[in-house]
């Protein structure tokens, strides 16, 4: 039976009518957000949200409400929405858990196992991230110590790593943490930031994990992105600079990542800044995308 998006008003901590059709409302369980504004056609959908439609009833209700706008662009509208808010604790599901949350682990062996985060880990993430202090490294690090292999991207600041900020990178699906388990602990992780408005390239943001997990690390992650981000990618970008150890190239090559562009005089580095992809197959991407919308 498919989920049914329930509103939670009762979860708000606030909520008043602004001029313009528009509405300020405030979560009561994640003051982080402040105030949140939404525009009237938002509010219809939470509306809808009466725990007796499930998705494609409530879209074909939009539909219906908003005869000039696309089946298209309400679907992208109503999905971006509930998830979203599934994250605030404003949307509950009924009739089955929430279908914007997909954890699929991959068994390596009786001890290792991948998967992607959620924020349940939260304590666990931002314990594992801040203790290994890859992000603490000299910009653009790539390097193998101890038989681990760290990676950070030239771009990725450490500054927006605190146990807040990893909190909302989790609850609002701009990154997510590719997790490398043995047996209940965590002992790798890929952080990989998510497509923002029209974009639709994911990047690596930083790695460190086991040298010998790297590869499945990596092989997962192509696979499960389609399949649990909100918004459809068409590539996962990997950038490095000059100073950059010459092997990571061979390890991008293995993990079928070809080099895409060069940045020249970007602001604060004295280096060129190569762009490396790993491009998606579009019929692969909209296979994903629909059966994830579809809940199949």
């Amino acid at each position: 039976m498919s989920s049914k998006p329930v509103f939670k008003k009762e979860y708000l901590a606030y909520e008043r009518k602004e001029n313009g059709g528009f509405w300020t409302i405030i979560p009561k369980y994640h003051p982080e957000t402040n105030e949140l504004i939404i525009n009237q056609t938002s509010k219809d959908i939470l509306d809808l949200c009466d725990g007796n439609k499930d998705i494609p009833a409530l879209i074909e209700s939009m539909v219906t409400k908003y005869p000039s706008a696309s089946k298209e662009l309400v679907t992208k509208d109503v999905d971006q929405l509930l998830s979203s808010y599934s994250r605030l604790n404003l949307i509950a599901w009924e009739n089955g858990s929430n279908p914007y949350i997909t954890k699929r682990d991959k068994l390596i062996d009786e001890s290792y196992s991948i998967a992607v985060g959620t924020e349940e880990e939260l304590e666990s993430i931002s314990k594992f991230i801040l203790d290994s202090k890859v992000l603490s490294q000299t910009v653009d690090t790539h390097s193998i110590k101890n038989d681990m292999y760290y990676y950070k991207s030239p771009f990725a600041d450490d500054n927006v790593y605190s146990v807040l900020s990893i909190r909302q990178k989790l609850f609002s699906y701009t990154e997510e943490f590719i997790l490398l388990y043995k047996e209940d602990a965590i002992c790798g992780v890929i952080g990989i930031s998510m497509p923002i408005g029209p974009v639709s390239s994911a990047a690596i943001e930083f790695v460190y994990c086991p040298k010998a997990f790297a590869e499945q690390m990596f092989s997962y992650s192509h696979t499960i992105l389609p399949h649990v981000c909100v918004r459809p990618i068409a590539k996962i970008k990997f950038l490095i600079s000059n100073t950059c150890p010459n092997n990571i190239e061979a390890d991008l090559a293995v993990m079928k990542y070809n080099q895409e562009a060069t940045l020249q005089n970007e602001y604060g580095f004295e280096s060129q800044i190569r762009i490396y992809s790993y491009h998606y197959d579009k019929k692969f991407i909209e296979e994903a995308y629909n059966r994830r919308r579809n809940f199949a």
